[in-house]
């Protein structure tokens, strides 16, 4: 759980943005606060260190993918455009 900060691949660019996950045990939720505005997660899933989940950037999904290892998320990230991008988050703190 907790707050994590991250770049998200969206057209051309990258968008700083703030994820902040509620967890209990092996689920969790969540919203993404990204260019002024709050998107809930959809799909999140958490298996061991294994997490996923993915949202709605203005017409396109973004799919993320990663392992959990010692305050940081580092996978992949995908548009819906089928492109593909190395990802990672960065624990900012605990609360939810």
């Amino acid at each position: 759980g907790g707050k994590w900060t991250m770049r998200v691949p969206s057209g051309d660019s990258w968008k700083d943005a703030v994820i902040h996950i509620d967890q209990r045990f092996q689920e969790f939720s969540g919203k993404v606060e990204m260019a002024g505005r709050s998107i809930e997660l959809e799909r999140p899933f958490l298996r061991g260190d294994y997490v996923s989940f993915r949202f709605q950037d203005g017409k396109s999904m973004v799919r993320f993918q990663g392992r959990v290892k010692e305050g940081r998320i580092v996978g992949q990230a995908a548009t819906g455009d089928g492109k593909e991008y190395r990802w990672r988050a960065l624990r900012l703190g605990t609360g939810s």
